[in-house]
C-alpha cells in the first residue's frame, strides 16, 4: 500500500481529491484544521504550529510515496493595501506567518523528513488562478498577495528540484467552482499520478500541460 502526506485537503476540492487517493488504495495521512473520514489525523491549527510541532509530525510520519502541499493557512495582506497605501504593523504580522506556513513550513517539513523520502518520492504543490503562467498577466491587485504566496512556492519547488532527490512539481488547476470541485479533483489525481522523472521541476495545468 502506497503512503502519501494531504496537507490542508480536508475541504472543498482539497478532500475531493483526499477521496479520489482513498479510493485508489492509497494509506492517507491528512494534515489540517479538518480531516476528511478514512485518513490518519494530523491536526493542527495553523495560528499556533510551531517548529517543534512540525519536528514532532516528521518523527511521526513513516515513509512517504507522495505529499501534496494545497494549505492555505492565511494569505499576506491583499494588494489593495498596497494600493491604497493602507500597509500597517498588522499587515506585516500577518505576511511574516503566512510566510512561515505557506513557504517555510513546506521545505522545513521536507528537509526533517530526511530519509522518509526517496528518489521515487513526489512532492507537489497546488498554485493557484493562473498566477505561474508564461502567457498570463499578473493577478489583478486584490490577489497579489496570493500570488506572491504562490510564486514563491514555485521558486523553491524549483529550486529543490535541482536539489533533492525526490521528484518535485506543481499543478495549477485554475479558478474551481464549487460545481467543478470533484471533476477538477479527478484531473489532478490523473495528473499527478502520472508524473515521471521528466517533470521534475515543471508546472502543469490540471489537464496535464506543461505550463512552466
Amino acid at each position: 500500500m502506497k503512503t502519501a502526506l494531504l496537507v490542508g485537503c480536508g475541504e472543498n476540492f482539497g478532500a475531493e481529491l483526499t477521496k479520489e487517493y482513498l479510493n485508489d488504495g492509497w494509506k492517507i495521512y491528512s494534515m489540517g484544521k479538518v480531516i476528511p473520514e478514512g485518513c490518519e489525523p494530523i491536526e493542527v491549527d495553523w495560528h499556533s504550529l510551531s517548529i517543534q510541532d512540525v519536528d514532532r509530525i516528521a518523527e511521526e510520519l513513516p515513509n512517504l510515496d507522495f505529499i501534496f502541499f494545497n494549505h492555505n493557512g492565511g494569505s499576506p495582506p491583499s494588494g489593495q493595501s498596497f494600493k491604497d497605501n493602507n500597509f500597517n504593523e498588522g499587515d506585516i504580522n500577518i505576511w511574516k506567518h503566512s510566510l512561515w506556513i505557506h513557504n517555510q513550513m513546506p521545505l522545513y517539513l521536507i528537509t526533517k523528513l530526511g530519509n522518509k523520502l526517496t528518489e521515487n518520492t513526489h512532492i507537489s504543490w497546488m498554485l493557484g488562478w493562473g498566477n505561474i503562467n508564461k502567457e498570463k498577466e499578473a493577478e489583478q491587485w486584490q490577489y497579489i498577495g496570493y500570488g506572491i504566496t504562490k510564486t514563491t512556492n514555485f521558486m523553491l519547488m524549483r529550486c529543490l528540484a535541482q536539489s533533492h532527490k525526490s521528484i518535485c512539481y506543481a499543478v495549477d488547476p485554475g479558478w474551481i467552482p464549487a460545481e467543478m470541485r470533484v471533476e477538477r479533483a479527478k484531473e489532478i489525481f490523473a495528473v499527478q499520478r502520472s508524473i515521471d522523472n521528466s517533470k521534475n521541476g515543471c508546472a502543469l495545468s490540471h489537464t496535464g500541460m506543461e505550463i512552466y
